[in-house]
């Protein structure tokens, strides 16, 4: 078999190692230490050094016992300790990868980790998270295990068996001391969308599956109400989001303490997502998916062509349009594409930082005193007739009234 391609972050070969709790004690007669030896493979005569099969082994059989055969004398390795991961997103990816089956795959998982730290600096503090069509709830789950928000409700058609089981291998992240233990340390602020932490973390530890005993809380209560599965942290409600989220955005909280969350829903779904949160002025992070051209009547694929893009480049450039002239502050983020090759993020904020309105405000003033300037000379005026007048259509631009409006800012 060629080198295990650990760089990828998917090993193609899958190693049983003993699940050992780091600094536990060993005990060598019931529980033998795993030794991992390169053994040339068989299969291709001929074959180099460098590729090698790796293959569990005990300490009797590397030493030559119990198997009986040539060169047992042979040196061994060492016994290969695993220790536990130290990050809070290695434990989180470890903790999924533990979880009985069915559990989000390494797909899933690792987009929802990068929808996460592209976004958790925009989408924190909040009282209430709804992740929309979120299936297995893992996305919602990552910012109530970093401690973004207070709560999580999943809402989907249909809830997965998967939900329950994402939700019972993360519930150890969701305690108060874990929550004001991710706040305070680095790993609360993760940069970027790759996911090289977990490549790296899986570098070191293997392919394998890791004990993650010791991080554990009492389960929370759940009960069933109305198609609602309730638990103290994180909810399901099930049916279409089109005709309950509005109501959950108006009963749950203050629009600045809620946010959504939609991690690929189709078609025109992120459309309803954006559209419902402008009108309740509730921050949100979309990444769309299966673009349909359903607003333009098929304009978006001219538009594509003659720009040199894709169509669906050219709808979430639009998006951003319809956003921003809602009154929001649209950022635009995007994942790594041999994740997800739909990975383009667009992030609703209702709230303007006061450093960016004063610029927009400086900027049409300074705009609009040049082109005043330049078309009196070229009608003959000597002077300006409205130089004087420069902050008449200030007052009357959109970036003037939201700077005149008692209206909410971020710092």
């Amino acid at each position: 078999l060629p080198p295990v391609p650990v760089a990828q972050g998917r090993a193609s070969l899958r190693l049983e190692r003993p699940r050992v709790r780091c600094g536990a004690p060993v005990d060598s007669a019931s529980n033998p230490p795993t030794t991992q030896s390169a053994v040339p493979s068989q299969s291709a005569p001929g074959a180099s050094a460098q590729a090698a099969q790796l293959q569990p082994q005990s300490d009797s059989d590397a030493n030559g016992g119990g198997g009986g055969g040539a060169g047992g004398g042979s040196a061994a390795v060492s016994a290969v300790r695993v220790p536990a991961p130290t990050s809070l997103e290695s434990k989180l990816y470890w903790a999924l990868r533990d979880a009985p089956s069915p559990r989000p795959n390494e797909k899933e998982v690792r987009e929802s980790i990068a929808f996460f730290k592209q976004t958790n600096k925009f989408i924190r503090d909040k009282k209430v998270i709804f992740d929309v069509c979120g299936s297995h709830g893992l996305l919602g789950a990552l910012f109530l295990a970093y401690g973004r928000t207070e709560q999580v409700v999943v809402l989907d058609k249909f809830q997965p068996a998967s939900f329950a089981n994402v939700r019972e291998a993360l519930k150890p992240f969701w305690s108060p001391d874990a929550a004001g233990a991710s706040r305070g340390s680095s790993a609360s602020d993760p940069s970027g969308g790759s996911t090289r932490e977990i490549d790296e973390s899986i570098a070191q530890y293997g392919d394998g599956d890791v004990d993650l005993a010791e991080a554990t809380v009492e389960n929370a209560t759940e009960s069933e109400i109305d198609g609602e599965v309730r638990g103290d942290l994180m909810e399901f409600v099930i049916g279409d989001f089109r005709q309950s989220l509005p109501s959950l955005l108006s009963s749950r909280g203050r629009p600045e303490e809620l946010a959504v969350l939609a991690c690929h829903a189709c078609s025109y779904l992120t459309d309803d997502v954006i559209d419902m949160c402008v009108a309740k002025g509730v921050d949100f992070a979309v990444m769309p998916c299966c673009h349909r051209d359903l607003k333009t009547q098929g304009q978006m694929k001219i538009v594509a062509k003659y720009l040199g893009t894709s169509p669906h480049t050219a709808i979430d450039v639009a998006r951003v349009g319809a956003i921003t002239s809602g009154g929001f502050d649209c950022r635009w983020r995007s994942i790594p594409a041999n994740i997800t090759p739909e990975n383009r993020i667009l992030v609703g904020l209702a709230k303007h930082k006061l450093t960016s309105l004063a610029m927009r405000a400086e900027c049409e003033t300074n705009s609009d005193r040049k082109l005043s300037h330049i078309y009196a000379k070229i009608h003959g005026f000597q002077v300006d007739p409205y130089k004087d007048k420069a902050s008449g259509p200030l007052l009357a631009s959109s970036t003037a009234r939201l700077l005149q409006q008692p209206v909410a800012v971020a710092e």
